[in-house]
């Protein structure tokens, strides 16, 4: 937080998670360290905070930073061709269980439809990436195919510092989180994935996903 403004600091990613809840007091009533930090960062420095929503396959309720409101919680989906409409090939080697594009991944975490979590959520590619890694991967050399939320959230972390750049600018983190939203909600039907709000998978809300394109 104290480099913040000498640097320029105006998006942190964080791929972390612990199991917790938000208290709704910025981490004074829990006593979280985190949670008072990211508060900080998020209140004091006028960052804003994206991060991973985390790969069980379950709500993201107890699992922290995810659950905090003052973040973007980034959940996963699969795309593999970089297009909409469910038309991309899997990669040979890519390691899933869903074998279409376009889709949640099994393994995403994710809050309920109408939970108040849904207020920050947002959905980005996190499986089939191609990766750098210390071992020769199906790719050849040192590249694999990868995923995670760990993988969607810096897709995210990336559009917020275009939107701070240009069309977000001079807004405070909240500001930044609900335009990034609204940008993904406004695209049409056919450039989303199924599981998002527009087809559903059970009461599951994984977010609309992110939109670059406009900043």
């Amino acid at each position: 937080m104290q480099h913040a403004q000498s640097l320029d600091i105006k998006v942190v990613n964080m791929s972390i998670t612990g199991e917790d809840t938000d208290d709704g007091n910025c981490g004074h009533s829990d006593h979280s360290v985190m949670h008072v930090a990211i508060c900080g960062v998020v209140n004091n420095a006028g960052v804003t905070v994206v991060v991973a929503a985390g790969n069980d396959s379950t709500d993201f309720v107890n699992s922290v930073p995810a659950a905090y409101d003052e973040v973007l919680t980034v959940t996963a989906m699969q795309d593999a061709d970089g297009q909409p409409g469910g038309r991309g090939t899997i990669a040979p080697g890519c390691q899933t269980t869903v074998p279409y594009d376009d889709a949640a991944t099994d393994f995403s975490n994710f809050t309920t439809i109408g939970s108040p979590d849904a207020a920050h959520t947002i959905a980005a590619p996190g499986l089939c990436l191609r990766s750098t890694a210390l071992t020769n991967g199906p790719g050849g050399g040192n590249v694999i195919f990868f995923g995670g939320t760990s993988f969607s959230s810096p897709h995210v972390a990336g559009t917020a510092a275009l939107c701070i750049t240009t069309r977000c600018a001079g807004m405070t983190p909240a500001q930044v989180i609900a335009k990034l939203r609204a940008d993904a909600a406004a695209q049409p039907a056919s450039y989303g994935f199924t599981g998002d709000p527009h087809t559903p998978i059970d009461n599951r809300y994984y977010g609309y996903l992110d939109y670059a394109g406009g900043y």
